[in-house]
């Protein structure tokens, strides 16, 4: 996965700083996302799908939320 990353094979979702960010990493089949470390080249952690989500569709889930809160 970090040699997809350092290929430029991934998508960049969000930068966390200058070095780390964010990334969506198909492999598989399956869509991951990871915390890469440009400076070390490798990733620092993987995300949780529910964490990972939240970076790919963060203005979706907010008006989803919405709806929830209203219904209550």
């Amino acid at each position: 996965m970090a040699e997809l990353i350092a290929n430029n094979k991934a998508r960049c979702v969000e930068r966390q700083s200058g070095t780390r960010g964010v990334y969506a990493v198909e492999y598989d089949g399956v869509r991951y996302y990871v915390i890469f470390d440009k400076t070390t080249q490798q990733i620092a952690t993987f995300l949780s799908p529910e964490q990972g989500r939240t970076h790919e569709l963060p203005t979706l889930l907010d008006g989803v939320y919405a709806l929830e809160k209203d219904k209550q």
